[in-house]
């Protein structure tokens, strides 16, 4: 029975690669932000014409990096 029951608890979840890094983009672009550096802030998303942003405020919508440079 105490088998059973210890099988059943979840195991302490490891932080895997893929998070380390997305949290390190995370903080990468919170400092960019705090230090209103716009060209460290554009690192953080796709440099090409592929970067399609949503926002809640007019345009709406932003298609590529330099249009959302722009604004």
């Amino acid at each position: 029975m105490i088998a059973m029951i210890t099988w059943m608890v979840p195991a302490v979840a490891q932080p895997t690669d893929d998070e380390a890094k997305i949290r390190a983009l995370e903080n990468q672009f919170v400092a960019a932000v705090n230090a209103k550096d716009l060209d460290a802030i554009m690192k953080v998303y796709m440099p090409d014409e592929t970067l399609l942003v949503f926002d809640v405020v007019p345009p709406r919508q932003y298609v590529g990096a330099k249009a959302y440079r722009e604004d």
